[in-house]
C-alpha cells in the first residue's frame, strides 16, 4: 500500500535532514567550507517551477553590487538536461547546476548538495542556493545548516502573481506552494509587470494573507528586487517553529522526448498554447522538422520558444497527472525510424 503524499513528503525531508548530519567518514572532521573564518551567508531561493528564480538570480549574478569576494550561486533543478537561458549570460566558474532531481526527493541529494556548496564556498561573500521548484525548503536548509562555515541568512520564495489561484486549486502545486509560503522569511511577488497599482496592491494584500508577518517585495523587469536576496536586505520573518507538516503530491516529474519525432513550430506553438492546466511545466530542447533547434519552457502564464544551437534533446515536464502529458507525449512521439540507405 502506498503512503499517503503528506507522509511521503515529510519522510523524505526526514531522511535527507538525517543526511544531511551524518558524519562524514573522515577521521580528521569536516573542514569549514568557507575556509576557516566567519561563516558564509546562504540565502535560499524557493518558489514554485516557473516562478521567476532564475530571472531573480541571473539579475543579481550580473549585478551582485559592491562588496569583497563573489556572489556565487548553486542551482538544483528537475530534469537531466543542464541549461537554463536565463542564465547563460550570468553563469561563470562560480555557478554550479545540480540536475539530480531534487534537492530533497532524490537518494543521495543530500551529499551531492552539501559538496557542490562546499565547492562554490571558499572566498565567497555571498552563496544563493536556488532550490528546486518542488523542493522543500525546509529540507533543503537542513543541508545548509550541516555545513561547516555556511550559514542560512534566509529564505526568499518567489511567487507569479498571475498563477497562485490557479497553483491553489489544484492540490499538489497547493501544497508545495503553501510549504514555500510557510518556510519563507521574504515574498517576492514576481511577473508583476503591466499590473496596475490597484492590482499590484490586491497581489500584495492576497500574498500577505497567504504568509502573514512576511515582507512582500513587487518584482518587475524593469524593477527586478533581486536585493531581496543580500544580506543587506531587511532579513524578513522566521516562523516561531518548524510549519506543521509539508503537505504533499502525486505531481509526475518525467523527461520525454529524448528521442522525438520532430515537429513544426506551428503545431508545437498550437498544443502547447491549448495545453491543459495540470501541464504545469516545461523545459528542454527540440528537435523542428526545418532542421532547426528550439529551446522551450513554459508555465502556467506563459510559453517562451527561443532559437537554439543543435544538441542533446529532451523535454522535462511537470503535471499534476499522468493524463495531463498526454498532448505534448502525442505531439512529440517516437523518432521516425531511419530510411535504408541514408546517413
Amino acid at each position: 500500500m502506498r503512503a499517503a503524499p503528506g507522509l511521503e513528503t515529510q519522510w523524505a525531508s526526514l531522511l535527507l535532514s538525517l543526511a544531511a548530519h551524518q558524519p562524514r567518514p573522515d577521521s580528521a572532521g569536516p573542514e569549514p567550507a568557507g575556509g576557516g573564518g566567519a561563516a558564509v551567508p546562504v540565502a535560499i531561493l524557493t518558489g514554485f517551477l516557473g516562478s521567476g528564480k532564475s530571472t531573480l538570480l541571473a539579475r543579481l549574478l550580473s549585478d551582485p553590487g559592491p562588496g569583497d569576494g563573489p556572489v556565487r550561486a548553486v542551482v538544483n533543478d528537475v530534469g537531466s538536461l543542464a541549461f537554463d537561458p536565463t542564465l547563460v549570460a550570468s553563469a561563470d566558474a562560480g555557478m554550479v547546476e545540480l540536475t539530480n532531481g531534487c534537492g530533497c526527493c532524490v537518494a543521495g541529494a543530500a551529499d551531492e548538495l552539501g559538496q557542490a556548496l562546499d565547492r562554490a564556498a571558499p572566498g565567497a561573500r555571498l552563496l544563493i542556493l536556488e532550490a528546486s521548484g518542488l523542493a522543500d525548503p525546509a529540507a533543503v536548509a537542513q543541508v545548509v545548516a550541516a555545513r561547516p562555515g555556511l550559514r542560512v541568512e534566509r529564505t526568499v520564495a518567489v511567487v507569479d502573481v498571475r498563477a497562485v489561484d490557479q497553483l491553489r486549486a489544484m492540490p499538489g502545486p497547493a501544497a508545495v506552494l503553501g510549504r514555500q509560503l510557510d518556510t519563507a522569511t521574504v515574498i517576492v511577488a514576481s511577473h508583476a509587470d503591466g499590473l496596475a497599482d490597484g492590482e499590484r496592491d490586491r497581489a500584495v494584500e492576497r500574498l500577505a494573507g497567504l504568509a502573514p508577518g512576511r515582507p512582500i517585495t513587487i518584482s518587475t523587469l524593469e524593477a527586478p528586487a533581486h536585493r531581496t536576496l543580500t544580506p543587506d536586505a531587511p532579513p524578513g520573518v522566521a516562523l516561531a517553529g518548524p510549519p506543521a507538516g509539508a503537505g504533499g503530491s502525486d505531481m509526475v516529474v518525467t523527461t520525454v522526448a529524448q528521442e522525438h519525432r520532430a515537429v513544426s513550430r506551428r503545431d508545437l506553438h498550437r498544443v502547447l498554447s491549448s495545453r491543459p492546466a495540470g501541464l504545469l511545466r516545461g523545459k528542454g530542447r527540440l528537435r523542428l522538422d526545418d532542421g532547426g533547434h528550439v529551446l522551450v519552457q513554459f508555465t502556467p502564464s506563459g510559453i517562451e520558444i527561443t532559437p537554439a544551437d543543435a544538441g542533446a534533446c529532451a523535454l522535462t515536464v511537470v503535471a499534476v497527472d499522468r493524463s495531463s502529458l498526454g498532448p505534448v507525449a502525442a505531439l512529440l512521439g517516437p523518432a521516425e525510424p531511419a530510411q535504408p540507405g541514408i546517413d
